[in-house]
């Protein structure tokens, strides 16, 4: 299972979940045709229009029977849901865990085409959230842009790439642990032991779930991830130091809904 692939299952449960007749109401259209629409310029590649309809449709489908009351779904002649393939099953766990409001922002933040346009998505969400004071919108929009007390709390917790060593500070990235968009409050957003400092090519590859770390600093590596690549990195059998206890929670979360 490649990155789109998970994503376009993330997307499909969404639809499956949230949708009525009509699609789920945060995607703003009033046709099913024009909710897929809107995802075809990011995951349709190599794709006509039409094929990527049927695609992420049929992923849907498979999720109806065991999530939508109005839509029937793929099911057996029994009446009962169709079994849902394994990589839909990892998916469907992953997004259970989240809130109603992480799932809305999970795959409205799909509809972004690249990192910055990301950025000033959850900034603006920032600015428009009547809860948190001033001071604390500030302390946010530092930690997103990757500055701020998180990246210096980070610092201190790793003054270098937890895996490589390096300590090149432009070349080191101040890594969430729980990724930002499913964090549950400001205080898990800021807090440094969510984080941790790496390089940028290992920090993509703990992003996008293909390694992850236990507790005691081993390097979980995912199936998924290619031999050659692991090689390259000098991966197998490496480990960091130990992580402190006031990580275990955001790594137990990340091992169990990020690791491929």
């Amino acid at each position: 299972m490649n990155i789109i692939e998970d994503d376009l299952l993330e997307v499909a449960w969404f639809l499956s979940k949230y949708g009525d007749k009509k699609p789920p109401i945060a995607l703003g259209v009033e046709k099913w045709k024009d909710a897929i629409a809107l995802f075809y310029p990011r995951y349709g590649l190599g794709k006509s229009s039409l094929e990527f309809y049927n695609s992420l449709k049929n992923h849907r489908d498979h999720y109806d029977g065991w999530l939508s009351s109005v839509r029937i779904g793929w099911r057996n002649t029994d009446g009962s849901p169709r079994s849902l393939p394994l990589s839909s099953q990892r998916i469907m766990l992953r997004m259970n865990a989240l809130t109603e409001i992480q799932h809305e922002k999970k795959i409205l933040s799909k509809l972004v085409e690249n990192s910055k346009d990301r950025e000033k998505y959850d900034i603006a969400l920032i600015f428009k959230d009547t809860n948190i004071d001033e001071t604390t919108k500030k302390r946010l929009i530092a930690a997103r842009l990757g500055q701020g007390e998180f990246r210096k709390g980070c610092l201190k917790l790793y003054p270098a790439c937890a895996v490589t060593g390096y300590t090149f500070l432009p070349i080191l990235r101040a890594s969430h642990i729980k990724p930002w968009s499913v964090c549950e409050n400001a205080i898990e957003r800021l807090d440094p032991y969510n984080g941790l400092m790496l390089v940028a090519h290992i920090d993509l590859l703990f992003d996008q779930g293909w390694i992850s770390f236990s507790n005691e600093g081993d390097i979980l590596i995912s199936n998924e991830l290619d031999d050659s690549i692991v090689n390259q990195l000098s991966l197998v059998g490496k480990k960091i130091k130990p992580f402190p206890y006031q990580s275990y929670a955001y790594l137990a979360w990340h091992r169990e809904f990020k690791l491929r």
